[in-house]
């Protein structure tokens, strides 16, 4: 009697260990979110496709390479709990190895994003970069017709660069149109007569901003409603 008693009790404790066992898995199973990423990896300086150019994880796993039209589509299964936060690194020969970090809000049932590479070869003095794309629609066909928005941003950053050279221009004229531009980005305005306030105190000319102010010197800077004063701008001490 306690013989099958003992052995009725070991069953049912292997039965629950097992049920238990299960359980986690099913948890651990459950809990893994897929990041589905797809896009075009091109050469920064001439945006054509780059064939073959191979992208890893952050454990340095090979998710995938570019077909013949720069195009790629891999899958990141997500086994953390929270916030999504992982690591991109793409390797071509002949180019600059790039290395991408996303940290993302914590999407529950996974996620998707249409992302843009422009890998800088080496020797060249062209800058990579990275772009966003709609994500709702992974599809080579989509992802190409996104990239014209893509290539638009990239002509301008150059045409903003080139301008920004040399010099320590607050305001500056590309294709008839006028930005008031600091270290760390820009704003566009309509004429340059718009009209600035700077530091809290001082309202000037936007055409005055070049002989008034230094681009380095610009601690930050915020478009202003659409009455009054156009940009408030504040320097450093």
């Amino acid at each position: 009697m306690h013989s099958f008693l003992i052995k009725r009790s070991v069953l049912v404790i292997v039965f629950a260990v097992s049920t238990f066992s299960l359980s986690l898995a099913a948890k651990k199973h459950s809990a893994i979110r897929n990041i589905n990423l797809a896009g075009l990896i091109v050469n920064a300086q001439t945006l054509a496709p780059v064939e073959a150019a191979e992208i890893y994880d952050d454990s340095n796993k090979l998710l995938g390479a570019t077909d013949k039209n720069g195009y790629y589509k891999v899958v990141i299964a997500y086994a953390k709990t929270g916030a999504i936060k992982f690591s991109l690194k793409i390797k071509k020969k002949g180019y600059q190895t790039f290395s991408q970090h996303e940290n993302w809000a914590d999407f529950t049932g996974g996620a998707s994003a249409a992302m843009y590479f422009g890998l800088r070869e080496l020797n060249s003095k062209a800058s990579s970069f990275t772009d966003f794309g709609d994500k709702n629609n992974l599809s080579y066909d989509n992802v190409l017709a996104g990239f014209s928005k893509v290539s638009a941003q990239k002509e301008f950053n150059d045409k903003l660069a080139a301008a920004k050279a040399g010099n320590e221009n607050v305001l500056i004229h590309i294709d008839d149109k006028y930005y008031v531009v600091a270290s760390s980005g820009w704003i566009g305005i309509k004429s340059d007569k718009d009209t600035i306030v700077l530091n809290d105190k001082t309202i000037l000319l936007a055409n005055e901003l070049n002989s008034a102010v230094k681009r380095s010197s610009i601690k930050w800077m915020t478009p202003l409603p659409p009455k009054g004063e156009k940009v408030a701008i504040h320097t450093k001490n």
